[in-house]
């Protein structure tokens, strides 16, 4: 076996497919053997090698051929682009596209759509715009698009959305966990008292849409008690008393 057809095995498997076998000899690619040759070179793999090499020139040069046509291609007045003179694919403003043609008015049944230039399927009753006659792109006042079908009232787990004109998924309070309890304590003092209160608290994580489950407490209050305590005397800490020693840590 010719040492090439070890190179050209993958590429052969990506290029077979029908024979074009009308290229001539002359588009023979130089990287392989001369055609002339290439059968004793390859021996029973040869049909295969040319045949996959054959299609992949005959496709490059089908294609380009084709993209060429199609840029020199004249169309009608009416024509935008098209692939030939007797099928358009797009419209010029004023003209509305239907099977290739570009035309004034609809048939019957098809509706103008002014922003693709097409005749497209009569949208239903609650639309304002639709792609088809199953799918609206805006609704008529009153009415919340979903999923391309306009509501009255929103289905379950969706709610309406007045800025939209849609409905919206619902979204629903969600919390942390309770944070511990805080030391008992009465009016920001933790001394001087025997019944106090204790607090605890959690955080937000999301609140609500506005028809949404609403949050529920996120903070609580209990109540304490502790060994009542005197509280120090703030007035002996600043005016001791005659021949008791003078506070080091106190100062105005």
């Amino acid at each position: 076996m010719h040492p090439l057809f070890l190179s050209t095995k993958s590429l052969v498997c990506e290029l077979r497919g029908a024979s074009r076998r009308w290229l001539s000899d002359l588009l023979w690619p130089q990287w392989l053997p001369p055609a002339s040759h290439a059968s004793s070179a390859f021996g029973e793999d040869w049909d295969e090698v040319r045949s996959g090499v054959h299609d992949f020139l005959s496709s490059r040069l089908f294609g380009y051929a084709l993209r060429k046509k199609h840029l020199h291609t004249k169309c009608r007045l009416e024509c935008d682009s098209c692939f030939n003179k007797n099928f358009c694919t797009r419209c010029r403003a004023g003209f509305y596209l239907h099977l290739g043609k570009c035309q004034e008015n609809c048939p019957e049944g098809l509706v103008r759509s002014d922003t693709q230039r097409e005749c497209v399927p009569r949208c239903p009753a609650e639309c304002e715009s639709c792609v088809n006659s199953e799918t609206c792109t805006q609704c008529r006042p009153g009415l919340y698009q979903l999923s391309g079908r306009c509501h009255h009232v929103c289905p379950e787990d969706y709610e309406p959305s007045d800025k939209l004109m849609e409905c919206t998924p619902q979204v629903h309070c969600e919390v942390g966990e309770w944070s511990e309890w805080s030391p008992c304590s009465h009016h920001g003092r933790t001394c001087g008292f025997k019944w106090g209160q204790e607090t605890r608290t959690r955080q937000v994580l999301q609140y609500p849409s506005p028809f949404g489950n609403p949050c529920p407490e996120i903070s609580e209050i209990k109540e304490c008690l502790v060994k009542r305590r005197k509280c120090p005397d703030p007035f002996i800490d600043y005016f001791p008393l005659p021949n008791s020693p003078t506070p080091t840590a106190s100062k105005w």
